[in-house]
């Protein structure tokens, strides 16, 4: 399969708005807090035209009453990657009239993570999300590495994430060395 990456959208602001509206009127009784993070919330960051959103929660036990309050909805739980992070919640968001087995690339709106908001995960999205909105050279070199992986040809978008890891990882660090200074 091929990664699809785009020039950075204006309208991807707009979209998580309204997804994020949508959530908290899903998940009301757990008060979350949402954010856009991922590619999609970096002005100027080429990207999947599918919008990362963060939701997060209080506590890791609502984690199991989150998937409850999504269930019948356009956000398709995961719970294949709940063993690999047991403290995430992983869900598809779909085009509209999509099924929940036909949730390929193509028909994605949207990939919500739901963790509690005291979390080293929640933490380290938004700090990476800041770093990249504030240092042009950092978003540089990350959006060579998306375009540059996205000409391959990957068995499962998992494959494409996992060979863009060193990069992150080296950019993180970046970021929480000069967030402590």
């Amino acid at each position: 399969m091929k990664i699809e990456i785009i020039p950075y959208q204006e309208s991807w602001q707009e979209e998580f708005s309204l997804l994020k509206e949508r959530l908290k009127h899903l998940l009301a009784p757990l008060e979350p807090e949402i954010e856009h993070i991922g590619s999609t919330a970096v002005p100027g960051l080429c990207a999947k035209p599918i919008i990362d959103i963060m939701a997060g929660l209080k506590e890791e036990a609502e984690l199991d009453v989150s998937a409850g309050l999504l269930e019948g909805t356009e956000f398709f739980s995961m719970p294949v990657y709940n063993e690999q992070i047991p403290f995430r919640r992983f869900f598809i968001g779909a085009k509209k009239g999509v099924e929940p087995g036909e949730v390929v690339h193509k028909n994605r709106s949207s990939h919500l993570h739901i963790v509690p908001i005291e979390s080293e995960w929640w933490n380290e999205h938004l700090l990476f999300r800041e770093y990249l909105k504030r240092n042009d050279a950092a978003r540089d070199i990350y959006a060579k590495v998306k375009k540059d992986l996205s000409m391959h040809e990957w068995s499962h978008g998992n494959r494409y994430a996992e060979a863009k890891t060193d990069v992150i990882r080296g950019l993180l660090q970046d970021a929480k060395k000069k967030a402590g200074d």
